[in-house]
């Protein structure tokens, strides 16, 4: 794709999850402050809490009941169970991102408009509103690919919701295994993103903004994030906190790293 192009930054992340309850309390553990649950619109079919850190964010996400919308990640729990399986890139302009992708050979849904109710407290509640567009299945390797356009930020960055125990305030990126670096290759290559080799460990390096995504060649292994990576504002409040929730968890070279939860390691850095 042109260099003219400006890589989106990432949005937020998916994390499907076979059951929203157990998985909210396994996060909570790990010293997340969560979103209360929120339930989309009977046609998407889905619910959530979310991970808000300063610019970007986590989703915990679960079907409900059986619609066009879900099908395809109700597939996903079906052949490979929980994980991480969604990227969504942050827009400014959905209509303009739409229009660049599918110029670039990437097959993706028109930008389609809906809300969720936030609840703020005292049995109030706001609307956070959207605007997406999903890619058509197998656009990226082991990865649902979507775009947003946040209309109502204030209703989704509540300040309350970004402050964590262990202290993560941002996403850094993930590493996942592919079966074909050639082939993640060809398909990264149609949006906008910058694309290099690792020449140290022959590892392809997807850069979209502040985020970095790192790709190992499997062979006859199925695309998999392996790894979430994320910032803490202090390794000591985040070494804390996995403790206090009695949570399994490594330190290589000033690195946290947890045993897997719904399928994703997790690693907290400075």
């Amino acid at each position: 794709m042109s260099d003219s192009l400006q890589a989106p930054s990432i949005d937020h992340l998916v994390v499907l999850v076979r059951d929203l309850s157990t998985s909210s309390e396994q996060w909570q553990r790990l010293g997340f402050t969560l979103s209360p649950r929120g339930e989309h619109s009977a046609h998407i079919g889905t619910a959530n809490h979310t991970i808000m850190l300063r610019r970007d964010y986590l989703e915990l996400l679960v079907t409900r009941g059986e619609t066009a919308v879900n099908a395809e990640w109700r597939d996903l729990m079906a052949r490979t169970g929980e994980g991480l399986y969604g990227t969504v890139l942050s827009t400014p302009d959905i209509d303009a991102l739409y229009a660049m992708i599918r110029a670039h050979g990437v097959d993706a849904t028109e930008p389609m408009s809906f809300e969720r109710p936030v609840d703020v407290g005292a049995g109030k509640t706001i609307p956070a509103r959207f605007r997406v567009i999903w890619a058509a299945p197998g656009s990226l390797p082991g990865l649902k690919l979507f775009a947003c356009q946040h209309l109502t930020r204030e209703a989704v960055w509540l300040p309350e919701l970004c402050q964590h125990a262990n202290s993560a305030i941002g996403i850094l990126g993930y590493d996942m295994c592919v079966p074909d670096l050639a082939q993640a290759r060809r398909d990264w290559s149609r949006i906008p993103c910058e694309i290099v080799t690792d020449q140290s460990s022959g590892d392809l390096h997807i850069k979209l903004a502040r985020h970095l995504i790192r790709l190992r060649e499997q062979p006859g292994r199925a695309a998999r994030v392996l790894r979430l990576r994320l910032q803490v504002a202090s390794l000591s409040s985040c070494r804390h906190a996995l403790a206090r929730g009695d949570q399994g968890f490594t330190e290589r070279h000033h690195v946290l790293i947890t045993e897997p939860i719904n399928g994703i390691e997790l690693a907290f850095s400075e």
